[in-house]
């Protein structure tokens, strides 16, 4: 009766861990991929919902709940700003690393500004329906409000997956710009709002391509579509 192995069957024991121990390393990143392709999909089309459920047309500065007549000349005049919609910070914003993304909804600035980018934007950010807490990434421009206890940290997908996320450039009705705004009207319609913003006729920022995000750990990747027109969110 034996009562050890030999060497050969102890070395070819190793050699078997170790093989199943390669095919399965990979499928670990390829879970934190899943799990923020699956969270990011559900947030865009949480922020779609939102744009279905509250128009956000204004015909007429005279309608607007302003008092300031610049914001209420504003509040008409690109009252397009206002849509619900997604943004994803990245590229080291406001001198962080880690990458995230808000719902939020714009508002008028009190500054002189014409193209409606002030410095201390005011938005209404979009609150997770299950947890009711802000869906406000850690760089977003009006963060005096926004702490770590009211928010949901999952947003900033680099700490909670490891995950890189990047937008590829949009193709609206007359121009191919660089963007990482995604928003909504309210048919459900995707546009692009460029990150040099000069726009004064919504119409012109309709998506009329599909819209890719790009989420990216290590060496495995993977895309995230927003379809022209009917706003469809999938994996490509």
């Amino acid at each position: 009766m034996r009562l050890a192995f030999t060497l050969i069957e102890l070395i070819f024991v190793i050699t078997i861990v170790g093989i199943l121990a390669m095919i399965a390393m990979p499928r670990f990143g390829s879970d934190d991929l899943a799990y923020a392709r699956d969270q990011v999909i559900r947030h865009i089309r949480y922020t779609q919902h939102l744009a279905l459920m509250d128009d956000k047309y204004l015909s007429e500065a005279k309608l607007s709940k302003y008092t300031n007549t610049d914001r209420k000349l504003k509040d008409s005049t690109v009252w397009f700003k206002k849509m619900w919609q997604i943004q994803f910070h990245q590229n080291k914003v406001n001198n962080l690393d880690d990458d995230s993304y808000s719902i939020y909804s714009d508002r008028p600035t009190a500054t002189q500004d014409t193209n409606y980018m002030g410095i201390t934007p005011i938005v209404q950010f979009a609150s997770d329906p299950q947890t009711g807490l802000w869906l406000a990434g850690r760089p977003a421009e009006d963060a005096t409000t926004i702490t770590s206890t009211n928010r949901l940290v999952d947003v900033d997908i680099t700490d909670k997956y490891g995950v890189i996320v990047n937008m590829d450039t949009c193709t609206i009705t007359n121009d191919t710009v660089s963007s990482n705004h995604i928003l909504f009207d309210h048919l459900g319609r995707p546009y692009c709002l460029p990150n040099t913003f000069n726009e004064f006729n919504p119409y012109k920022l309709l998506s009329t391509k599909q819209i890719r995000i790009h989420l990216s750990k290590n060496n495995d990747t993977l895309d995230i579509c927003v379809e022209p027109e009917s706003g469809y969110v999938h994996e490509c």
